[in-house]
């Protein structure tokens, strides 16, 4: 069961990063994010580079996309959407934006 685990694991983890698919997952009891490696690659960073915190990504976001990006997400925890969709800027380490397509 524990190698099952593993290998589904690992499989995920390849074909996220195969489809250049950036993982985040919000715990809001917990207080903390967590970011794929295939997320802070996107934006030119190592796995781990980056703190696991909710409001890095706000913190990366583009000036003119924060605020609608800040709503997206609070209609979603207020339960008022099932889901969110929203196109935004994110800044790359090198410091050129990178348009990302950011579902949850």
């Amino acid at each position: 069961m524990a190698d099952d685990n593993k290998r589904n694991g690992k499989f995920w983890a390849q074909a996220l990063d195969r489809a250049h698919l950036g993982l985040w997952d919000w715990n809001l009891s917990a207080g903390d994010c967590y970011y794929s490696p295939t997320w802070s690659k996107m934006l030119g960073y190592e796995p781990g580079e980056l703190a696991n915190t909710p409001d890095l990504w706000l913190k990366l976001t583009h000036p003119d996309d924060r605020q609608r990006a800040q709503e997206s997400g609070d209609r979603h925890i207020a339960g008022l959407v099932d889901s969110i969709e929203t196109e935004l800027r994110l800044r790359h380490k090198n410091g050129h934006w990178v348009w990302v397509l950011d579902r949850g």
